[in-house]
Protein backbone atom coordinates (compact mmCIF):
# COMPACT_ATOMS: atom_id res chain seq x y z
CA UNK A 1 0.00 0.00 0.00
CA UNK A 2 2.65 2.76 0.96
CA UNK A 3 4.41 1.18 -2.33
CA UNK A 4 1.73 2.13 -4.74
CA UNK A 5 0.84 5.41 -2.63
CA UNK A 6 4.36 6.47 -3.58
CA UNK A 7 4.35 5.82 -6.93
CA UNK A 8 0.88 7.62 -7.48
CA UNK A 9 2.26 10.46 -5.60
CA UNK A 10 5.17 11.33 -7.85
CA UNK A 11 3.69 9.64 -11.01
CA UNK A 12 0.92 12.29 -10.54
CA UNK A 13 3.14 15.18 -9.58
CA UNK A 14 5.29 14.73 -13.05
CA UNK A 15 2.28 14.33 -15.07
CA UNK A 16 1.27 17.45 -13.55
CA UNK A 17 3.99 19.59 -13.64
CA UNK A 18 4.41 18.13 -17.65
CA UNK A 19 0.70 18.71 -18.52
CA UNK A 20 1.20 22.30 -17.48
CA UNK A 21 4.39 22.60 -19.39
CA UNK A 22 2.59 21.51 -22.32
CA UNK A 23 -0.49 23.52 -21.97
CA UNK A 24 2.05 26.56 -21.98
CA UNK A 25 3.85 25.69 -25.14
CA UNK A 26 0.38 25.31 -26.85
CA UNK A 27 -0.44 29.32 -25.91
CA UNK A 28 0.04 31.09 -28.72
CA UNK A 29 1.31 28.51 -30.72
CA UNK A 30 -0.89 28.06 -34.39
CA UNK A 31 -3.50 25.57 -34.27
CA UNK A 32 -1.58 23.23 -36.30
CA UNK A 33 0.96 22.96 -33.23
CA UNK A 34 -2.24 22.74 -30.83
CA UNK A 35 -3.81 19.93 -33.01
CA UNK A 36 -0.89 17.87 -32.90
CA UNK A 37 0.06 17.92 -29.76
CA UNK A 38 -3.78 16.54 -29.08
CA UNK A 39 -3.20 14.68 -31.29
CA UNK A 40 -0.33 13.03 -29.99
CA UNK A 41 -1.89 12.85 -26.43
CA UNK A 42 -5.08 10.96 -27.91
CA UNK A 43 -2.91 8.44 -29.49
CA UNK A 44 -1.51 7.77 -26.12
CA UNK A 45 -4.76 7.67 -24.36
CA UNK A 46 -6.13 5.38 -27.16
CA UNK A 47 -2.92 2.54 -27.24
CA UNK A 48 -3.92 -0.39 -24.64
CA UNK A 49 -1.77 -0.09 -21.66
CA UNK A 50 -0.38 -3.77 -22.30
CA UNK A 51 0.63 -2.49 -25.43
CA UNK A 52 2.41 0.51 -24.42
CA UNK A 53 4.05 -1.42 -21.45
CA UNK A 54 5.17 -3.58 -24.05
CA UNK A 55 6.48 -1.02 -25.86
CA UNK A 56 8.50 0.14 -22.73
CA UNK A 57 10.09 -3.38 -22.08
CA UNK A 58 11.45 -3.71 -26.07
CA UNK A 59 12.72 0.10 -25.61
CA UNK A 60 14.63 0.17 -22.00
CA UNK A 61 15.56 -3.14 -21.72
CA UNK A 62 18.87 -2.91 -23.59
CA UNK A 63 22.12 -1.55 -23.00
CA UNK A 64 21.53 2.19 -23.68
CA UNK A 65 18.86 2.61 -21.27
CA UNK A 66 18.70 -0.29 -19.30
CA UNK A 67 16.00 0.77 -17.46
CA UNK A 68 13.56 -2.42 -17.46
CA UNK A 69 13.07 -3.68 -14.10
CA UNK A 70 13.44 -0.32 -12.02
CA UNK A 71 10.93 1.50 -10.14
CA UNK A 72 12.13 4.83 -12.59
CA UNK A 73 10.96 3.31 -15.79
CA UNK A 74 7.33 2.14 -13.81
CA UNK A 75 6.82 5.70 -12.51
CA UNK A 76 7.62 7.06 -15.94
CA UNK A 77 4.99 4.82 -17.00
CA UNK A 78 2.78 5.50 -14.96
CA UNK A 79 3.32 9.55 -15.69
CA UNK A 80 3.36 9.60 -19.54
CA UNK A 81 0.27 6.87 -19.16
CA UNK A 82 -1.32 9.87 -17.09
CA UNK A 83 -0.20 12.85 -19.18
CA UNK A 84 -3.37 13.15 -21.58
CA UNK A 85 -5.93 12.95 -18.35
CA UNK A 86 -3.69 15.97 -16.96
CA UNK A 87 -3.28 18.30 -19.69
CA UNK A 88 -7.23 17.63 -20.08
CA UNK A 89 -8.29 18.24 -16.90
CA UNK A 90 -5.81 21.21 -16.44
CA UNK A 91 -6.71 22.68 -20.11
CA UNK A 92 -9.61 24.55 -18.91
CA UNK A 93 -7.89 25.92 -15.98
CA UNK A 94 -4.82 27.19 -17.68
CA UNK A 95 -7.38 29.07 -20.69
CA UNK A 96 -8.87 31.09 -17.79
CA UNK A 97 -5.74 32.83 -16.90
CA UNK A 98 -4.79 35.87 -18.80
CA UNK A 99 -1.61 36.91 -19.88
CA UNK A 100 -2.48 40.24 -18.59
CA UNK A 101 -1.71 39.56 -15.14
CA UNK A 102 1.76 38.13 -15.69
CA UNK A 103 2.26 41.19 -17.50
CA UNK A 104 1.00 43.73 -15.19
CA UNK A 105 3.25 41.12 -12.36
CA UNK A 106 6.25 41.80 -14.50
CA UNK A 107 5.38 46.02 -14.39
CA UNK A 108 5.31 45.72 -10.77
CA UNK A 109 9.23 44.15 -10.50
CA UNK A 110 7.62 41.02 -8.79
CA UNK A 111 10.37 38.32 -8.82
CA UNK A 112 9.58 35.54 -10.79
CA UNK A 113 9.10 33.20 -7.62
CA UNK A 114 6.21 35.61 -6.79
CA UNK A 115 4.60 35.30 -9.98
CA UNK A 116 4.19 31.41 -10.40
CA UNK A 117 3.26 30.70 -6.81
CA UNK A 118 0.84 34.30 -5.85
CA UNK A 119 -0.44 34.30 -9.20
CA UNK A 120 -0.59 30.72 -11.03
CA UNK A 121 -0.63 28.49 -8.69
CA UNK A 122 -2.79 30.14 -6.39
CA UNK A 123 -5.71 30.04 -9.46
CA UNK A 124 -4.98 26.75 -10.47
CA UNK A 125 -4.52 25.34 -6.56
CA UNK A 126 -8.18 23.78 -6.62
CA UNK A 127 -8.17 22.63 -10.43
CA UNK A 128 -4.66 21.34 -9.92
CA UNK A 129 -5.44 19.33 -6.54
CA UNK A 130 -8.74 17.19 -8.21
CA UNK A 131 -6.66 16.70 -11.50
CA UNK A 132 -3.53 15.41 -9.25
CA UNK A 133 -6.03 13.24 -6.60
CA UNK A 134 -7.83 11.52 -9.98
CA UNK A 135 -4.28 10.82 -11.31
CA UNK A 136 -2.96 9.39 -8.04
CA UNK A 137 -5.71 7.26 -7.49
CA UNK A 138 -5.62 5.39 -11.20
CA UNK A 139 -1.73 5.22 -11.01
CA UNK A 140 -2.58 4.00 -7.63
CA UNK A 141 -5.02 1.13 -9.21
CA UNK A 142 -3.74 0.40 -12.50
CA UNK A 143 -3.20 -3.12 -13.67
CA UNK A 144 -1.88 -3.86 -17.19
CA UNK A 145 1.76 -1.35 -17.01
CA UNK A 146 2.20 -2.67 -13.52
CA UNK A 147 1.66 -6.03 -14.10
CA UNK A 148 4.87 -5.44 -16.72
CA UNK A 149 6.71 -3.20 -15.67
CA UNK A 150 6.80 -3.56 -11.85
CA UNK A 151 9.98 -4.15 -10.07
CA UNK A 152 10.16 -7.85 -9.01
CA UNK A 153 9.73 -8.32 -5.13
CA UNK A 154 8.09 -5.03 -5.15
CA UNK A 155 4.23 -5.96 -6.40
CA UNK A 156 1.85 -3.04 -6.60
CA UNK A 157 -1.44 -2.87 -5.05
CA UNK A 158 -3.27 -3.48 -9.01
CA UNK A 159 -1.22 -6.56 -9.01
CA UNK A 160 -1.75 -7.77 -5.78
CA UNK A 161 -5.21 -7.59 -5.86
CA UNK A 162 -5.60 -9.46 -8.90
CA UNK A 163 -2.93 -12.02 -7.83
CA UNK A 164 -5.22 -12.04 -4.56
CA UNK A 165 -8.72 -12.51 -6.92
CA UNK A 166 -6.62 -15.67 -9.19
CA UNK A 167 -5.57 -17.26 -6.36
CA UNK A 168 -9.33 -17.45 -4.31
CA UNK A 169 -8.25 -15.24 -1.63
CA UNK A 170 -11.11 -12.76 -2.23
CA UNK A 171 -10.75 -11.82 1.46
CA UNK A 172 -7.50 -10.54 0.92
CA UNK A 173 -8.31 -8.89 -2.59
CA UNK A 174 -11.29 -7.12 -0.77
CA UNK A 175 -9.45 -5.81 2.01
CA UNK A 176 -6.93 -4.48 -0.37
CA UNK A 177 -8.94 -2.67 -2.91
CA UNK A 178 -11.52 -1.22 0.30
CA UNK A 179 -8.04 -0.55 2.06
CA UNK A 180 -7.04 1.65 -0.90
CA UNK A 181 -9.84 3.31 -1.42
CA UNK A 182 -9.89 4.43 2.16
CA UNK A 183 -6.22 5.67 2.55
CA UNK A 184 -7.53 7.31 -0.70
CA UNK A 185 -10.72 9.08 0.67
CA UNK A 186 -8.31 10.15 3.80
CA UNK A 187 -5.96 11.87 1.25
CA UNK A 188 -8.80 13.72 -0.43
CA UNK A 189 -10.21 14.95 2.66
CA UNK A 190 -6.51 15.96 4.08
CA UNK A 191 -5.36 17.57 1.27
CA UNK A 192 -8.67 19.74 0.20
CA UNK A 193 -8.92 20.90 3.97
CA UNK A 194 -5.13 21.84 3.92
CA UNK A 195 -6.16 23.73 0.66
CA UNK A 196 -9.40 25.35 2.56
CA UNK A 197 -7.63 26.24 5.81
CA UNK A 198 -4.40 27.56 3.83
CA UNK A 199 -7.04 29.93 1.44
CA UNK A 200 -8.79 31.22 4.45
CA UNK A 201 -6.05 33.69 5.76
CA UNK A 202 -5.99 35.68 2.36
CA UNK A 203 -9.88 35.71 1.94
CA UNK A 204 -10.01 36.81 5.19
CA UNK A 205 -7.31 40.04 4.59
CA UNK A 206 -9.44 40.76 1.39
CA UNK A 207 -12.25 41.09 3.27
CA UNK A 208 -11.01 43.36 5.73
CA UNK A 209 -9.59 45.56 2.68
Amino acid sequence: MPRSLGYGVIAATLALATGIAVLKLQHGRSLWFAAGMQGLLATNMAVPGLVLGAGYVIAFNNNVLPLYGTALLLIVAYAAGALPVAVRLLGTATAQLDMKLDEAARIFALPLSTRLIDIEAALLARPGLHAWLLVAAAVMFELPVSELLYVPGEMPLGVAIVSADMMARYDVAARLALLGMAVLAGLAAALCLALRLGGMPRSLEGKAV
